[in-house]
């Protein structure tokens, strides 16, 4: 598949960072209203904004693989990893795979926690801040 059946608009041209750069020079306002537009929608909205919050019907799942990630499974994955790591570093006589297998392990513990901070984002301080935007006195 070319380029240009992706994108039929470059009739088979890759444009250059400066023909990217001039769009975005002559879009300029219409990007900074649809930037201005959502942060609004956002900040009137907050109920759009709270990412992970639902779902509860995947919560079984989730505890099952957190459980696995965590608990024994995990530390299977971990010391197997650090086996064969060890044996890789006699062999290559290098250290790269014990760094590795120690890598794994802790992307294995700390994954679970890295995607909840990352899904779960919400706007806990909307509820308090637009009373606060609403008191404020128009010019």
């Amino acid at each position: 598949m070319s380029l240009s059946t992706v994108f039929p608009v470059l009739n088979g041209r890759v444009p250059s960072w400066a023909a990217v750069g001039a769009w975005l020079s002559a879009h300029r306002l219409s990007l900074t209203l649809l930037l201005v537009a959502s942060a609004l929608v956002l900040v009137a909205l907050p109920e759009f904004a709270r990412a992970g919050a639902g779902g509860a019907e995947f919560d079984e799942i989730w505890d099952k693989l957190v459980g696995w990630m965590q608990g024994t499974p995990g530390k299977i994955v971990m010391i197997m990893s650090f086996i064969v790591a060890v044996v890789a570093g006699i062999v290559g006589q290098s250290l790269e795979g014990f760094m590795i297998s120690l890598g794994i392990g802790i992307g294995v513990y700390y994954a679970p926690m890295l995607t909840e901070g990352i899904v779960t984002a919400t706007l806990p301080l909307a509820a308090v801040t637009l009373p606060a935007l609403a008191a404020l006195p128009l010019p």
